[in-house]
Order: structure tokens, then C-alpha cells, then sequence
């Protein structure tokens, strides 16, 4: 079957795509965005309206650039719905059926995908989210002239596991159910998809093992090196520090958590002035509370966090779970900021000892000691920050991405058509 394609790549997403408060948001409009760059006819599509209903009218507007990708996610009928289900057809069917239920998955709502492809005939579609792979399920049955690649950046299993060490026994249960749930929606969904990408090699492992895709690539994350650069009139407070992020995901709030129960009364021992700001989205009761801290401040959304990240001295990421790669590290070395990180939140970056790109500490008096070499030593912060600018520009660009996916997507295709031919 031959047709006339309406675009290159389709993107699909069960949420809204901006604001950028979520990981698969941010990887997926800005990798979108480099696909463009390359010539590419690239759409975006998410059931949930972009923005969201919710965000207040004061918020930024969506981006020109992001704009011009979107599309309407369309009405589906009830044949579109049935073809849905028969694409999850199988021996799994029930299984599937029941895991979607669970989710609390609108069945109707998504079977628009099933309308998109056949209105944009895409020679690429990819899924975004943790659920796209429901659609993408149905779509590879339809469709077999298109493929399907689910970006999935984290692994949601071991997601799951990595937060079992900072948790007492209590939230075992937890924990383990969360696992073989996300374990059962990657067997049941990915296990046969034409391909999966994950952000870091760790990712990219875990997924061709547990999910099951018939390919897997491993494509890092990227950071816009425009819109985060070096701020020619930065003048950060004396020994201050600062963490952002959205602060109602479990690892940034165990990162604040510990942080501020383990280092944050050494450096105030040390250094009764100190301040910590602790900026981002929805902070939750837990994170609020901790502005009973002496120098604590916790800010929630601001307008721009450049311009709060410009005012600390240093930046902390004290991740100790979650998966994937740290959008809010690339942004700090886009900034060319001095960074004070874990081991876990550099897990699956291309970061060598030889770089001095950023300090790495291990523990709490680690940490302390690192912090205050920062705050006492003006060489060191401006040496950490322009190797980090430098390691993020050659690393991380998502020009590179784009051009990376292209290459694994035509090889893709190609298997594609070779099994199609086949057959």
C-alpha cells in the first residue's frame, strides 16, 4: 500500500504538552523542535488541551515555535474505538483491557490516534508519555506500513525500585505493586513495538529487558543552549545555594528532604547566613514545611527561573531516586553554573573526573565540605562553570539528538520494510 504522507513524524501525547513542567514534555518538544530544524514535517497531537484549561491566563504563552507543531487531537467515533481494542488483540487482550481500566484510561479519548494517522498518514509515530504505548499497540496493528517508537526516556520499573532504598519498610508494598504494575503495562504494550528510546544506557538496558520493543536506542537528552546561557549580569547572593524543579515528584522532594535534614544544619553551623531557595511548582505540604528551616525559602512557581538561579551561588541536586537524565543539571550547565551533584544525579551522563565539570560528593560532610570550597573560592565556582558550559555544548545539544533519531528511525523503517516484505 502506497499513499501520500501529510507529514514525517507524528507526536503523540496523553497530556498536554506545555507548560514544561514534566520531563517527557520538555525531551519531546524540544527534540520535536531540532526534527524541524532538520527538515523534517514534524506534529504534535495530546488529548489533554495544550495548555491545559487549568493554567491561569498570567502564564507564558505557548512558544511560536512549539505552536506551529500542534495539532487538534480529534473526536473519535465508535468504530475508532473498536479498532482501538481489536489492536490489542492477542493473548494478552484481557490483561490489557484491565491494565488500561486500572489507569483509568478514556478508551475514547484515545482511540483519536487511531483518526490522526489516518488523517496525517505519518511515515514515523512517536509515543510520549507512559500510556502512548496503548496507542502505539493499536496503530502498529492497523498500520504496519508506519512505525511506532515509544520515548520512553525512564524506565518505570526501575523507577519504581530506585525509591525503595530512601523509603522505611512501610512503603514496601508500595513500592513492589508499583513495579510489577508498570512491569505488566511494558510487557503487555511495548513487548513487540518497533522500537523504545531510553535516555541513558541503564534505560536503554532495563527497557530492552523488561519491555520487550524490537529495537532500543539510547539518545541522551539535549538542553536549549539559547535559552539557558550564561547570564552576562549575575550577581549571586553570598553563600547561597538553590534547587529547582517540580516539587511535587517523590525524588525531588526526597532530595530536598534529605538535604535539608543532613547538610543544611552543617552549612548553618558553619555559615549562620546562608540561604537556600527551593524553587518549583506545587510544592507539596512536606516541601512547604521546610521554610521552618533557618535560611529556607521555598518559592513555588516563578516566572522565570533563570532569574532565580542567577541570584544563588551555587546549585544542588542531592538526588538519591527517579531515573533518566536531570533536565535541571543541563540547564545549570547551560548557565554555566557551579554545581554541587550526587552520584545518582549524574547517573547515565557522559561526565568524566577529568572534566571537573561539577562536584560529585558522597555523604553529608562531603557535601558540606564541597559547598563551602564553592562559596570561598570565586576560581573554583567560575572554572566549574565554564567547563560545565562547555561539557553541556558538546554533550548535549539537541541538534545532535534529532540527528540521532533520524538515523535509528530510518534503520526502523527499513527493518520495517524488510519484515513487511517478508511476510
Amino acid at each position: 500500500m502506497t499513499y501520500q504522507h501529510g507529514c514525517d513524524i507524528l507526536m503523540l501525547s496523553e497530556l498536554a504538552m506545555y507548560p514544561f513542567d514534566q520531563g517527557f514534555k520538555v525531551h519531546g518538544s524540544r527534540m520535536a523542535e531540532a526534527l524541524t530544524r532538520q527538515g523534517l514535517n514534524v506534529r504534535i497531537a495530546s488529548i489533554e488541551p495544550t495548555p491545559p484549561p487549568e493554567v491561569p491566563k498570567s502564564a507564558p504563552e505557548v512558544p511560536p515555535w512549539l505552536k506551529q507543531m500542534l495539532i487538534a487531537w480529534p473526536n473519535s467515533s465508535p468504530l475508532d474505538e473498536s479498532r482501538l481494542i481489536t489492536g490489542w488483540s492477542g493473548r494478552l487482550l484481557g490483561l490489557r483491557q484491565k491494565l488500561a481500566d486500572h489507569q483509568g484510561i478514556d478508551r475514547s479519548a484515545f482511540a483519536g490516534a487511531m483518526r490522526l494517522v489516518e488523517q496525517w498518514r505519518p511515515r514515523l509515530v512517536i509515543g510520549l508519555g507512559q500510556h502512548s504505548p496503548m496507542m502505539l499497540r493499536a496503530i502498529r496493528h492497523h498500520e504496519p506500513d508506519v512505525s511506532v517508537i515509544w520515548y520512553a526516556a525512564d524506565e518505570l520499573v526501575s523507577f519504581q525500585l530506585s525509591c525503595l532504598r530512601c523509603e522505611s519498610w512501610r512503603a514496601l508494598g508500595k513500592r513492589l505493586y508499583g513495579a510489577v504494575l508498570y512491569a505488566a503495562l511494558e510487557n503487555a504494550f511495548v513487548r513487540g513495538l518497533d522500537a523504545a528510546i531510553g535516555v541513558s544506557p541503564r534505560d536503554a538496558k532495563l527497557l530492552k529487558r523488561i519491555a520487550g520493543p524490537r529495537r532500543v536506542a539510547m539518545i541522551r537528552n539535549g538542553v536549549d543552549l539559547q535559552t539557558f546561557a550564561p547570564a552576562a549580569d549575575r550577581h549571586p547572593a553570598e553563600q547561597s545555594v538553590i534547587f529547582w524543579g517540580r516539587m511535587d515528584f517523590e525524588p525531588n522532594i526526597d532530595a530536598m528532604m534529605w538535604f535539608t535534614s543532613h547538610v543544611w544544619p552543617l552549612l548553618r553551623g558553619t555559615c549562620p547566613r546562608a540561604t537556600l531557595r527551593i524553587v518549583g511548582k506545587n510544592p507539596t505540604p512536606q516541601v512547604q514545611n521546610l521554610e521552618g528551616y533557618e535560611g529556607v525559602r521555598v518559592t513555588g512557581t516563578v516566572e522565570d527561573v533563570r532569574e532565580e538561579a542567577k541570584r544563588a551561588m551555587v546549585v544542588v541536586l542531592p538526588m538519591r531516586c527517579g531515573g533518566g537524565i536531570k533536565n535541571k543539571l543541563l540547564e545549570a550547565a547551560a548557565m554555566g553554573l557551579p554545581i554541587v551533584a550526587s552520584p545518582h544525579a549524574v547517573s547515565g551522563l557522559s561526565i568524566e573526573k577529568s572534566q571537573q565539570a561539577m562536584l560529585i560528593p558522597r555523604g553529608a560532610d562531603a557535601w558540606t565540605d564541597a559547598i563551602l570550597r564553592l562559596w570561598h573560592d570565586p576560581s573554583l565556582r567560575q572554572m566549574l562553570g565554564r567547563n560545565a558550559r562547555t561539557w553541556v555544548e558538546r554533550e548535549h545539544d539537541w541538534s545532535n539528538a534529532a540527528r540521532q533519531l533520524m538515523a535509528f528511525s530510518g534503520l526502523v523503517a527499513a527493518k520495517q520494510t524488510l519484515r513487511l516484505r517478508a511476510a
